[in-house]
Formats: structure tokens, C-alpha cells, sequence
């Protein structure tokens, strides 16, 4: 009986998916204070972005620069055409961006703009914070104010059951005994051209290229058709993967350093609608609508339609949103790294990532870009872990490392992205070149590694009109906006009569250098910054000076140093203890500022109240929001009430439950009485014909036999 309660409660709780069944726990903000300048190195004009916001009672103060190191020379992108022609555009570097946290040069951070919306990752030591639009996936009861945007830590995604489908060793090995052996002979007669170095190169060859592609089901629904995010999208994935990557000393077979393996986008496609084609082939074109794709026949038709290419690629890789009927969130070959290229047959250097999962709907952002990297290093030689004492760890110890099957949340150290700036990897060496992956993973695609012919020398983009920063030879560049720009024009000059341009000047009003009363940053008390004027003789906005300090700021907290603290920081402050934030889960105080002392780590305080002053309508708290300083929960669906019940059901509360929960209990017992006794009479009816039927049969008979 009991089963049968969870199947039926489960056939309503999969009808209402959205991103709380993924995480535990999140708040929306509402806005993000943010700072902008701009910064000339080597010639070329850098925008500098400091931002704002407040989270767990905490103010997360970043500091980012656009651009991105992970396109390769002669990058190229294009939008493809639903008869497959392809228009090419550029891609705009102002949109992307990394950086750290204030005073923590060894936090990664990585974003990326959308519109007026960000998303962000920053990856601490012990967890990982995440920032992300709203757009569809929170129900109006969990975003009652409508914020734009929502914060959450990776501890707080709720692990799920989706996978990987990797094509395992016994598949691949039937593969490369069939006809298309030649991307493994390549390994053999090739084994030492992966480390060697051409005439006059000037690094090593470490870089794997990728050509990326994004299906219309990924540009229409994570993208939302808009080009300029979807881009942005993908090299954000790239950007954190590439970290993950670098930051690995991988080992061969003797366990000596092999070094690295760097990751460049060498092309990138989007799909702006489903492809019309007639094809012979057993399967459609990977980007055909209607057809009932699983992750095999996807992935076999995407390396179908990539050998049309015709030039070898260390990996291509498929992103897309159609859900696959097995919980498969990413597929690829192991070892098809740089694989030979025959027109019309099979590629196995290439993989895919959905971003939905069939049963709990579309992942984070976070779980994107774990899946994408665990599927690069099956490519790249890597099977899954072994459930072994070195290469499968507990959450004591860390949790699984990055290529066990399962798809890991994030959020225990040997599953995130521990990343830390490359000035500095030498002081976490230790720690960086085993927290991602397994010493198995390690060894795997170290060995593997110099079979990779087609490993090529890190390179620089070839800086062009239209990527949004002002290069060499460029008096201005207005990104994705080139044609709004009125002072500049689409060679990247600035027009008659302009001096400047507004969107790379931040001192630039109608194309004229500002005079000395405007205001060019002005985040009030949001960062504990004064205004800062123009000074009518420079294009450049100078620092804001510091608040006085104990200035109220945002989200109750105060001014200290020129930044925001919560009232957690400011005891830090007073009383020169580790002071932390937390989340209290009495229903007292839910809804009241909660520390704990955290001055010895492997014995911390308990969470308790420090400040007696309620949160505000709105804010969120464990349970859900605070409304008049009490604790509402998100969800209080009858389903939900019935659930928890079950779970610790009591005598004592049944008429309780019953009374408060008429109309659900009413339908429940019916169903209760009503389905038994409908099966009772489906099997009353089914005896009583089955005996017509045998009666008949006999009369049948007996007229049969009867002389006439």
C-alpha cells in the first residue's frame, strides 16, 4: 500500500517541476550593484566591472574584467540556417567576464551578462556560490516579489539521479576493432607526435580545439533565441572547463608529469531553427524536429553530420535541451580525441550535454558545466571511476571525484572547481591537481594524452571589429550594439564630429567628453562608495572614496573599509573572531539575523541569534520567506501537506489532517475505496463472462452433435 501512496503522490509531484525540487535552498535578489571603468594594458581597453549583492547575510563583492582567453586564432561563429546555410557573426567579448572576490585574489570568479541580468559563479575553498536570472524556473509562491534573479550555494543542489551514458570500454573496444580503427592506428604510428613541437613554435602543444554546437532546442529554450547570450552561454562552460583542465598535472603510465591540457573554441554554431533536409541516412539530421532521440542515436547522428566538416578537431560537442528518455544528461566515446574524419560514417571525437532532465526538468547552470567537463574527459581517455579505495571517495572525504557516473552536484571539494589564478598554483598544487580529478582520471588521460596528434600550440584570438573591447588601432567598439552606436561606426572609428563613444567611455555624453558634474558612479550606499564625478578633462571616471565607516548599507548591514559587512562581518570586527552567517531553522527565529562563531573550524558554534531585528517582507529564510517576522513556507500544496504526513504519520493528528484537509482527503479516500472495488468488479465481470462464454461454447457443441 504504501508503494502504491508514493507512485500516486509521485504522479502529481512530477507535473509541477521546477528548480525547487533542485535545490534545497536559494533567495532572489533583486538587483546587483554595479560599478564600471575602463583600464588601457598593452594597448588594448579592458572593461572593469565591480559588483555587489547580498546573500546568507553575507555581501559578495567582486572584481571582473572582460574577455576571454579560451577562443583560438581564426575563431569563427556562425548562425545556422534551417536549410543549413551559415551567416557568421561576431562574437561579443564585453558580455564575458572574470575576475575574484574583493581581497581574495584566489577566489575564481566567472560570469557572463545577460541583457541586464548576470550569472554568476564564484568558487570558494569550501563551496560554491552561484547567481542566475530567474526567467521561467521559480513558480510565482517561491518568487513573490518578482525578483529577476536568485542566488544559491552548490551544497544546496539536491543530488539527482541523472547520468552519464558513456560509451564504456566493451563498446569501445567493439569499435575499434570494426571498420573505422584508423582514429587507434593514429595512436599507434603517431605516438610521438602529440609532444612534438613544429619549426619555430614558442610553447607546447597542450591545447585541445573544440568545435562547439548549439541544437534549436538549446538556442530556443536555455537561450531563448537570443544569439548573443547563447555565445556567452557556451564559452562561460568553456571558460570554467578550461580552468579545470589547466589546473591538472595529468601523469603516464610511470606516473611523470605529462603537464596539462589546455581547452580553445576553434568554431562555434548555433542553430536558429530545426533543419529541414532529406537524408537517406538511418538516422535524420541531429537538429531534426519530431523525431524520438535518445542519447545514442543523438550522438551517433551529431558525429555523422560533423564528418561533413572535413577537418579534424580534437573534440566537437553538442549542447542541447531535449530531455533524454533515459536520464542521460551527457554521452561520449572514451579515447575518440582527434579522431580521423570519413565523410558519412561515424565520428568518435564528440559528445553531448542536455540541460534537461526528463524527470526533474532543466539543470543549473553548475550542473552544466560539470556534465560538459565529465564528458570531455571520457574523450579525452578518462572511463569512470572505479569504486575503489583512491578513485571513489566518500562525502568524509570530500565526495566523488569529477568522473564518477553519477552526476555530481558541485558541492563537496573533489567535485567542484576548486580554481585558483595560475600566479598562484604552485602554493595549491596539492590540493588543485587532485580536487577535480581522480589520481585514476589523472593517469587515464595522461596515457591517452600522447595519442592526441591534432594537439596544438595555446593561442590568441585574432582581435576584430565588433568584439566589444577596444583593441590597437580601434577608437572605439560597441560589441553586439555596433549598429545603435551613434559615435561609433562599424569599422570601429568613431564618427564625424564624435570624440568619444558612451558604451567604452564612461565620462562620454552624445559623443562629447562629459563636464565635470556628471556623475559617473554613483552605488549609494550599496558599496560603501561616495559619488564620483567626471572631471571635464579626462574620459576615464576616477575612484569613488570610501563611506564613513558604521554607514548603514544594504540588506542591514554596515560601511567598514570602503565595503558592506553583514552584522555577522561587523561582529567579526568587533570582538576579532571568525564570525559567519547562518540560517537559523527554529520557527522563533526563522526570520532573525543568525551567526555562529566559527574561530576553530573543526569545532564550530552553534547558529544562534545575534541580531534581534526581524527581516524584512520578503526575505527569504531555511524554510521560505518571512512574512510579519514569521516563516512561511514556499510550497503549501495539499500534495505537499499529504506527503509530509505520510511521512511522520501520527493517530493523534489524523483528524486534524482530515479537518484541515477536507477536499484532498475526500478525494483520497474515494480513490482508496473506489480503485480497489473497481478491480473487484473488472474481475466479477471478466469470471462471469469467461462462464458465458464456456456455457456458450458447450451449447455449441451439443448443437453440433445433435442428428438432423
Amino acid at each position: 500500500m504504501t508503494s502504491w501512496i508514493n507512485s500516486f503522490l509521485l504522479l502529481f509531484i512530477y507535473c509541477q517541476v521546477s528548480v525547487c525540487i533542485q535545490l534545497k535552498y536559494f533567495e532572489t535578489l533583486s538587483s546587483i550593484v554595479e560599478r564600471s571603468f575602463t583600464k588601457r594594458d598593452s594597448g588594448v581597453q579592458e572593461l572593469i566591472k565591480h559588483l555587489s549583492f547580498k546573500f546568507l547575510n553575507r555581501t559578495f563583492e567582486v572584481h571582473l574584467k572582460s574577455g576571454t582567453s579560451v577562443l583560438a586564432k581564426g575563431f569563427k561563429s556562425y548562425l545556422v540556417q534551417e536549410d543549413g546555410r551559415k551567416e557568421e557573426f561576431l562574437f561579443d567579448e564585453s558580455n564575458v567576464y572574470t575576475g575574484h572576490l574583493s581581497g581574495k585574489n584566489s577566489v575564481f570568479v566567472n560570469a557572463h551578462k545577460e541583457d541586464t541580468l548576470w550569472s554568476i559563479h564564484i568558487i570558494e575553498e569550501d563551496d560554491i556560490y552561484a547567481v542566475e536570472p530567474v526567467h521561467n524556473q521559480l513558480k510565482p509562491s517561491e518568487n513573490p516579489h518578482e525578483h529577476p534573479m536568485f542566488a544559491y550555494r552548490a551544497s544546496d543542489v539536491i543530488d539527482k539521479e541523472g547520468r552519464c551514458g558513456v560509451k564504456n570500454s566493451a563498446h569501445v573496444k567493439h569499435l575499434k576493432n570494426g571498420d573505422l580503427v584508423s582514429y587507434n592506428v593514429v595512436s599507434k604510428n603517431n605516438s610521438a607526435t602529440g609532444s612534438r613541437k613544429e619549426r619555430g613554435a614558442t610553447g607546447p602543444r597542450n591545447t585541445c580545439l573544440l568545435h562547439l554546437v548549439g541544437d534549436y532546442d538549446f538556442f530556443n529554450f536555455r537561450c531563448r533565441k537570443n544569439f548573443v547570450l547563447c555565445s556567452s552561454l557556451i564559452v562561460s562552460y568553456v571558460n570554467v572547463a578550461d580552468n579545470i583542465y589547466q589546473t591538472s598535472e595529468f601523469v603516464n603510465a610511470e606516473d611523470e608529469s605529462v603537464g596539462c591540457i589546455r581547452l580553445q573554441i576553434a568554431k562555434l554554431e548555433l542553430y536558429q531553427s530545426y533543419t529541414v533536409s532529406e537524408t537517406k541516412e538511418e538516422l535524420p539530421h541531429f537538429n531534426a524536429k519530431g523525431y524520438p532521440w535518445d542519447s545514442d542515436k543523438k550522438l551517433a547522428a551529431f558525429g555523422t553530420a560533423m564528418t561533413y566538416q572535413k577537418k579534424v578537431q580534437c573534440h566537437f560537442h553538442l549542447f542541447t535541451q531535449h530531455p533524454m528518455p533515459e536520464r542521460v544528461l551527457g554521452l561520449s566515446y572514451i579515447s575518440g580525441a582527434c579522431a580521423e574524419i570519413y565523410v558519412g560514417r561515424y565520428l568518435y571525437s564528440c559528445g553531448i550535454t542536455s540541460g534537461t532532465d526528463i524527470a526533474t526538468g532543466e539543470i543549473t547552470s553548475l550542473q552544466m558545466n560539470l556534465v560538459f567537463a565529465h564528458e570531455l574527459g571520457h574523450n579525452l581517455g578518462s572511463e569512470h571511476d572505479p569504486n575503489t579505495p583512491e578513485c571513489s571517495a566518500t562525502e568524509s572525504r570530500g565526495g566523488d571525484f569529477l568522473m564518477w557516473d553519477r552526476a555530481v552536484s558541485g558541492k563537496y571539494p573533489n567535485n567542484k572547481f576548486d580554481i585558483f589564478h595560475h600566479i598562484e598554483i604552485e602554493q595549491f598544487k596539492d590540493s588543485v591537481c587532485h580536487e577535480k580529478f581522480s589520481p585514476c582520471s589523472l593517469k587515464l588521460i595522461g596515457i591517452a594524452r600522447s595519442s592526441f596528434y591534432c594537439l596544438t600550440e595555446f593561442s590568441t584570438v585574432n582581435k576584430f571589429c565588433g568584439n566589444g573591447i577596444v583593441d590597437e588601432g580601434e577608437e572605439c567598439d560597441a560589441g553586439a550594439r555596433q549598429q545603435e552606436d551613434p559615435c561609433c561606426d562599424d569599422k570601429c572609428q568613431l564618427k564625424p564630429q564624435a570624440m568619444c563613444s558612451e558604451t567604452n567611455r564612461q565620462c562620454c555624453v552624445n559623443c562629447k567628453m562629459a563636464p565635470n558634474t556628471t556623475v559617473c558612479s554613483d552605488s549609494g550606499t550599496a558599496e560603501c562608495q561616495k559619488k564620483s564625478f567626471c572631471t571635464g578633462q579626462s574620459y576615464e571616471c576616477p575612484h569613488s572614496e570610501k563611506m564613513d565607516d558604521w554607514t548603514p548599507c544594504i540588506a542591514d548591514g554596515f560601511c567598514y573599509d570602503g565595503d558592506c559587512k553583514g552584522f555577522c562581518e561587523m561582529k567579526s570586527v568587533q570582538t576579532k573572531k571568525d564570525i559567519q552567517p547562518c540560517l537559523c531553522r527554529d520557527e522563533i527565529n526563522a526570520c532573525k539575523g543568525c551567526c555562529f562563531d566559527n574561530s576553530d573550524p573543526k569545532n564550530p558554534g552553534d547558529c544562534q541569534v545575534h541580531n534581534n531585528q526581524t527581516y524584512k517582507d520578503g526575505q527569504q529564510c531555511y524554510a521560505g520567506y518571512c512574512v510579519a517576522g514569521v516563516c512561511k513556507p514556499f510550497l503549501t500544496s495539499s500534495i505537499k501537506r499529504i506527503a509530509a504526513f505520510l511521512k511522520n504519520i501520527q493517530l493523534s493528528s489524523l483528524a486534524k489532517f482530515m479537518r484541515s484537509n477536507i477536499a484532498p482527503t475526500v478525494i483520497f479516500l474515494s480513490l482508496l475505496i473506489w480503485i480497489p472495488c473497481s478491480c473487484l468488479i473488472r474481475r466479477f465481470d471478466r469470471d462471469a463472462r469467461h462462464e458465458r462464454e464456456i456455457e456458450l461454447f458447450i451449447q455449441r457443441s451439443l448443437m453440433a452433435k445433435l442428428p438432423f
